[in-house]
């Protein structure tokens, strides 16, 4: 079934118009993506395709990096949202944009200094967001290390929607993502330095190079 599913997806792609006009397109279109891109990307992309695209019938599942290969080669997801580590090496992609970790706490927390060093933001209990893995390691570890520092990292959560509700309600701090703030729960925190910036990614089987849709929603993505 998903060898038979592939074969369709390259029989479409042939059979598309030399000009792909969104509002006369139909078919499904299936988006495997990260709980960050769920919240930054897809409210505003799907604003966008209910209005250019109104006969596009878009499905998205939970992004799983262990077999995504697998169900991308069969043909049972068209496009990828994430971040460049989390894709196969054979996968065709395009930045989209580079992201800023920015550091935030519950709003009614106070501290003693108006900029935080490293050091005492390392020192100070952490909450990191680990999706892929269940463990107390943050993608800012290495960073921090560089400097001789050890984050003090006290809790993990599968994703980035849980943090403000539980900064609001503790002494803890986060890096999270600027363009999921602001949020009335949380506040930026002043630091002495921010960590290096991320990329998000589209990303698709080499197949679809020429398919109109993956263009379209790629340029879409893009300007958002």
């Amino acid at each position: 079934m998903t060898f038979a599913r592939g074969l369709l997806r390259q029989l479409e792609v042939l059979l598309e118009p030399d000009v792909f006009m969104p509002q006369t397109y139909k078919g499904v279109f299936t988006i495997s993506v990260t709980d960050y891109a769920t919240q930054a990307l897809l409210p505003q992309l799907f604003n966008l395709t209910r209005r250019e695209a109104p006969n596009l019938k878009l499905i998205v599942r939970d992004f799983a990096s262990d077999n995504i290969n697998q169900l991308i080669a069969a043909g049972e997801l068209d496009l990828l949202l994430t971040f460049p580590e989390f894709i196969p090496d054979n996968l065709s992609y395009v930045t989209l944009f580079e992201e800023q970790h920015l550091c935030i706490t519950g709003y009614k927390n106070e501290f003693a200094t108006k900029v935080l060093t490293l050091a005492q933001i390392a020192a100070h209990p952490q909450l990191v967001v680990s999706p892929s893995r269940a463990n107390l390691r943050g993608s800012h570890d290495q960073w921090f290390a560089e400097k001789g520092l050890k984050r003090n990292i006290v809790m993990s959560v599968p994703s980035f929607s849980a943090v403000p509700d539980i900064l609001h309600t503790t002494d803890m701090i986060a890096f999270y993502p600027a363009r999921l703030l602001p949020n009335s729960k949380v506040k930026t925190l002043k630091v002495e330095a921010l960590p290096p910036t991320f990329k998000i990614i589209a990303a698709w089987h080499p197949r679809t190079n020429d398919s109109g849709i993956h263009r379209w929603l790629i340029e879409q993505l893009r300007d958002l």
